[in-house]
């Protein structure tokens, strides 16, 4: 008998506050992804690259832009280069950011495919942005067909 691989969302954020409160809020809930938080783009890429090596690529991927090391921007086109290099379909992706939906974004975007943004919302608390960016996952999981 083999188990299955549970969904497993990588979040890259580099509050490690957020990531872990978000993990919290989604454990315990029937069929709720595993979530593995990382607070830099080139953790979330070593990360992203094992598991992809792996054949266990995350389910869903989220990536702040203003990441330290490597940018989300950089960190997203990067990971998609990683797909294309082992021929692996590509990973929806959520771009999570403090700033609204410009011509760069759109760009952005256009340019990894599968991908939507959530925009962080100013002045909320870490628990509040971990509710919304709960809200956000459970939709995209729900619509993935995990979770």
């Amino acid at each position: 008998m083999t188990t299955a691989t549970p969904s497993r969302i990588l979040l890259a954020d580099g509050n490690r506050e957020l990531s872990e409160r978000t993990a919290e809020a989604l454990r315990g809930r029937p069929g709720a992804p595993e979530l593995v938080g990382v607070e830099d783009g080139g953790r979330f890429l070593m990360h992203f690259s094992r598991l992809a090596r792996a054949g266990q690529p995350p389910k869903l991927c989220v990536l702040e832009t203003q990441l330290a090391q490597v940018s989300g921007d950089a960190a997203a086109l990067m990971m998609r280069a990683v797909e294309r290099g082992l021929s692996l379909a590509p990973v929806p992706l959520l771009l999570y950011t403090l700033d609204p939906v410009d011509d760069a974004l759109k760009r952005l975007i256009g340019r990894v495919g599968r991908a939507v943004h959530l925009q962080k919302a100013p002045g909320l608390s870490t628990d509040e942005h971990s509710g919304r960016l709960v809200q956000a996952l459970e939709r995209l999981m729900a619509q993935l067909g995990g979770a």
